[in-house]
């Protein structure tokens, strides 16, 4: 789980670094000329921008998720297949 955390946030920011690279030559050879060449770049743009701020924080928050779930299962103690309890903390007096 943490494993694809990270890899959603990497995803994310190599989307935002990469793909607005590739879409500035598009407009440069002059095939987005039209209105409605135009305005497919400019719904591709805002969808690129969108994507690409938002899976960083989607990374970081299935990291976060992952902890969490690690840090339960280590202090689960399994009495059968539906019922658990956590475990006392310890006494270090």
């Amino acid at each position: 789980m943490i494993g694809w955390g990270i890899g959603i946030a990497l995803g994310g920011v190599l989307f935002q670094i990469l793909v607005p690279t590739l879409l500035y030559p598009i407009n440069d050879i002059g095939a987005a000329t039209t209105d409605i060449d135009q305005s497919l770049m400019w719904i591709l743009r805002v969808v690129v921008q969108v994507v690409g701020s938002l899976l960083p924080y989607l990374g970081a928050s299935v990291i976060g998720a992952g902890l969490v779930m690690l840090y339960i299962d280590a202090n689960v103690v399994r009495k059968n297949a539906h019922a658990f309890q956590l475990r006392a903390p310890d006494s270090t007096d």
